[in-house]
Formats: C-alpha cells, sequence, structure tokens
C-alpha cells in the first residue's frame, strides 16, 4: 500500500487544494485505492460567460477501471454572465488536414477514446447566496441547490436556483424582480434555463417583463395592466405618452427598442454610451410648455433608495436636476432644481390594494 501523507496544490490565484489516500499495488484488483480532497476558495472553471469561487470535501474511490467521485460542494459566489448579441446560427468549416503521416487515421465523429476514464458521479452543490446572474440588463443573486449524477461524460444536472434581489434594466427602465427561477433539468450538456419576471410602474400604467428559456438566448414577453400591445407599452413607458402622440425622433428610438424586445438587435442608440458612461438610464423625454420639444435625460442610482437624473432640453430653461429617495416601499421623497435656481419637494404615498 502507497499512503499519501499530505498533497497541496493552488488553482494559481488564491485557492488552496489539499488531498490524503492511500493505494494498493493490486494489479489483478485494478489498482483500489482512495483520495479525499478539501478545497478551499477553488476557481474550478474561469470562462468568458462565468466563474465560480467553491469550497468542498470530496472523496475519490474506485480503481483505475471503475471510480467515482462523491461530496458535498459549497459554492462560496459565483458570476454567469449573458452575452449582450448572440449569433444568429453556427457556421459549420470544412477542415483539410495536409501533410498527416500515413497510418494515422482521424476519429470518428462522436467516438469516445477506449482509454477515457469516465467517472462516476455523485455531487451536492450548495449556495446560501452570492449567486450572480448579469447580462442583457439582468442583474440579480440567486441561491439554492444542484445535484449532479450521472458520469464525467455525461452528467445529468438537476435543481434550482431562486432569485434573492435584484433588478433588471430593459430599454433604459428599471424593472424590479418580483419573481424568478433558475432552473438544471438533467440535458446533456447542462443547459440552464430561466423563469423570471420584473416589473415597473408609472403613472398609467404597470409594465411586466418576463424571461422564460435557456440562460444563452431567453425570450422576452412584454405585458402590461391595463393590458395593451407592446409598442404602446414602450411608448407609455419610455416617454409617458401614447404611440400616436410620441416625436418623430421618439419614434425611431421605439422602433429600435421593440426590434431589440423582438431579438434583432437593433441600433442600441443609446445602449452603448449608457454602459460607457456607467449610467442606469440615458434617454429622450418630452420638455417645454407644450411638451413637444425633447430633452436628453441620464440618471444613476446611488443605492437601491436614491435616484438622480439630470435633464437637458434644448432650450436653456428646460434643464433641470431630480432626487428620488425611497424612505420606505410606500414614502418616497422627490426633490427637483432648475437652471434658474427654481426648486420643489414632494412627498408621494402609495398603498396597493
Amino acid at each position: 500500500r502507497l499512503v499519501v501523507n499530505r498533497a497541496t496544490a493552488t488553482d494559481g490565484e488564491g485557492g488552496r487544494i489539499s488531498a490524503q489516500g492511500w493505494m494498493d499495488v493490486l494489479p489483478r484488483q485494478g489498482m483500489p485505492f482512495q483520495l479525499d480532497f478539501s478545497l478551499e476558495n477553488v476557481k474550478p472553471f474561469r470562462y468568458p460567460w462565468g466563474t465560480a469561487v467553491v469550497g468542498a470535501d470530496l472523496s475519490l474511490a474506485g480503481t483505475f477501471l471503475k471510480a467515482g467521485l462523491t461530496g458535498a460542494l459549497r459554492v462560496t459566489s459565483a458570476e454567469l454572465r449573458i452575452p449582450d448579441r448572440l449569433p444568429r446560427e453556427m457556421t459549420d468549416l470544412e477542415v483539410i488536414e495536409i501533410n498527416k503521416p500515413e497510418g494515422l487515421a482521424a476519429p470518428a465523429a462522436g467516438a469516445s477514446s477506449a482509454n477515457a476514464w469516465d467517472l462516476l458521479l455523485d455531487l451536492t452543490l450548495a449556495s446560501p447566496g452570492r449567486v450572480f446572474l448579469s447580462g442583457r440588463g439582468l442583474d440579480t443573486e440567486w441561491e439554492g441547490e444542484i445535484h449532479v449524477q450521472g458520469t464525467t461524460v455525461q452528467p445529468a444536472v438537476t435543481g434550482s436556483l431562486s432569485v434573492v434581489r435584484g433588478h433588471a434594466d430593459f430599454f433604459g427602465k428599471r424593472f424590479e424582480v418580483k419573481k424568478g427561477l433558475l432552473f438544471f433539468s438533467g440535458s446533456a450538456p447542462p443547459a440552464p434555463a430561466i423563469d423570471l419576471q420584473a416589473e415597473s410602474k408609472t403613472r398609467d400604467i404597470t409594465a411586466r417583463i418576463d424571461l422564460t428559456g435557456p440562460v444563452q438566448s431567453p425570450k422576452i414577453t412584454l405585458t402590461s395592466d391595463p393590458s395593451f400591445p407592446p409598442d404602446e407599452i414602450l411608448a407609455r413607458l419610455l416617454f409617458g405618452r401614447s404611440a400616436g402622440s410620441i416625436t418623430p425622433f421618439q419614434a425611431v428610438q421605439l422602433a429600435d427598442s421593440l426590434n431589440t424586445l423582438a431579438g434583432g438587435g437593433g441600433f442600441d442608440l443609446f445602449g452603448g454610451t449608457r454602459r460607457r458612461l456607467g449610467l442606469d438610464q440615458l434617454t429622450i423625454k418630452p420638455a417645454g410648455k407644450d411638451q413637444k420639444e425633447g430633452a436628453l435625460s441620464a440618471g444613476k442610482y446611488l443605492s437601491e433608495e436614491v435616484y438622480i437624473e439630470v435633464e437637458q432640453g434644448i432650450s436653456p430653461e428646460t434643464g433641470k436636476a431630480a432626487l428620488k429617495w425611497e424612505v420606505t416601499p410606500r414614502v418616497t421623497v422627490e426633490t427637483e432644481v432648475g437652471v434658474n435656481a427654481e426648486a420643489g419637494v414632494g412627498i408621494n404615498w402609495r398603498w396597493e390594494y
């Protein structure tokens, strides 16, 4: 018997892996062994779409012919990102090998190596929170438990994560997440799906965004109360007026938002600039005494409860700054200061019944 008293390694950053165990030198029995691993703040993967930091107590036991990996993993933190743009389709490229040594045949498509070590899996991944899913206007935190079974060649991932808190930024407007579920159905390869609803309220309507389907390409649905078609919802949400009374420039922005909602990407008139400036909102609003002029509005959430907005139109007197403070879920304080030192303070009280 060979005994591993101590073995340590790092993940290249701050993570640490330690192991101990034994192996019996019995070739006819497949060399039985057992190794117990302890992971502390280890990053098991680093992809453009996500990273994670985990701790774990794992056991790898069996023989060189057949072995299994069991244990529990604790997800300290994880960040998963939904890409802003997705390719419409994947292009198959024809590969022609040249100067290949004779007698070296390429493996058939889908064939696996006979020497591949197919491990049996029985793992549990638990997270009390700090699993962040962001991208496509989404910024949320999740918690839950996931089970990994099957084999390393065909893992079966099941379980779900539920939303803890968060918001969604769509079309320059902030939507509060009301409910959300991120679940794995055991498909191979593992492909998480999302079922999320976020809500934004104005004086006229309550707009709701639903994200459903695969995380890599979710379907976006827009509804409202009272019920309106998507173009009318966006017009009232973006500009505070019906679709028939918006300006030509606002009509272009509305068409771009509808194209984005349909998955076409759109011109992204303000999205890129807003992201580079680190703003939560950048849009065109009606301004002036008759509300027929346009004004550029930029807003930023200083915290979950405090929002500041600066607005400037073509006319000098249209410039103003406003601050909104949500004291409680029912009480909101709003202040506004114009370029002519005109100021106002308002207290709003809301009761939903």
